[in-house]
């Protein structure tokens, strides 16, 4: 009996002892995993910056970058100056028969009062606008 016992000992040693080195052996290979895992990150990182900073020599560096971005901006700019001047333009010269209107049916409205005779009766707006038909339409 103690032999069987003693046997039956040995063999569960046996395979905690291959557990054991199971475990050790997939430690070992997740290490290796994790650190060949780093090293790929750390590979791709190094041909990223590499090859930023080719680029970066072909294209003149960030000075260069700046320079063009800076440049665009101001076209840009000027593109949106020269559309409002161009809006400024086109709304006073809508506004120009509305202000022309206006002064008349004033001077009329002023012209009848000292006539005697009453706005109302005829029916006349002092501040009537042109209608947007009117108003010159700018060709695209």
């Amino acid at each position: 009996m103690q032999r069987e016992q003693r046997d039956l000992f040995i063999q569960e040693s046996e395979h905690t002892r291959q557990d054991e080195r199971d475990v050790d052996k997939q430690l070992r290979q997740s290490d290796l995993c994790s650190g060949l895992d780093r090293q790929v990150a750390e590979q791709e990182k190094a041909r990223e910056n590499s090859k930023t900073c080719n680029e970066k020599w072909m294209f003149g560096g960030d000075s260069a970058t700046e320079v063009n971005d800076a440049a665009d901006t101001l076209k840009k700019g000027r593109e949106c100056d020269e559309y409002n001047r161009a809006t400024v333009r086109e709304h006073e010269t809508c506004e120009k028969p509305i202000l022309l209107r206006n002064k008349l049916m004033d001077v009329s409205l002023a012209h009848l009062q000292r006539l005697g005779t009453s706005t109302t009766d005829m029916n006349v707006d002092s501040h009537a606008l042109v209608s947007a038909a009117e108003c010159p339409q700018k060709s695209h």
